[in-house]
């Protein structure tokens, strides 16, 4: 599926969501989009996901700005290989909500097998849970991981970032 940056909102937002792919789960360097030209190239670091072993791909909501503006981050679990500027539909099944305000949504591509139905990150296998986790192990006073009606609740404000 392709969408340009003026898409709108997933038609069963907020339990819905297309994701716009920039990092994929193979990629040890970062890769940054440039919306100039549409392309995603590596911006000379590591990447935070690939060192942190997590076994997904990441990207931004599509319909609410995107990077390098305003936008909601998304953690997606899927057994696929997507590649940047795939568009996934996801689940919106959590939340790590960061001090900095720089939320990450945890979504759940729609296509997947073994999480084929669930809803809530909280439901996830607590192996999974763990990995997702494992993106940020340290939980800093004002962050913490939240469930799907949270990480709704704040795709509904259609605000990337908050205090």
């Amino acid at each position: 599926m392709h969408l340009g940056p003026e898409a709108p909102a997933h038609p069963d937002h907020p339990r819905r969501a297309w994701v716009m792919v920039e990092q994929p789960r193979d990629e040890p360097l970062r890769l940054a989009y440039h919306p100039e030209d549409g392309t995603f190239r590596p911006d000379g670091k590591r990447s935070l996901l690939f060192a942190r072993g997590f076994d997904g791909a990441y990207g931004w909501i599509v319909g609410f700005g995107e990077p390098p503006e305003l936008h909601f981050d998304a953690l997606v679990l899927t057994a696929a290989r997507p590649r940047p500027g795939d568009v996934l539909e996801v689940a919106v099944s959590g939340l790590f909500r960061h001090a900095a305000g720089d939320h990450k949504i945890v979504t759940i591509d729609l296509r997947d097998p073994p999480h084929y139905g669930v809803s809530d990150l909280f439901a996830l296998p607590e192996a999974v849970q763990t990995m997702i986790r494992g993106v940020y192990p340290r939980v800093d006073a004002g962050e913490g991981w939240f469930g799907a009606e949270e990480a709704r609740a704040l795709l509904a404000t259609g605000r990337p970032l908050h205090d």
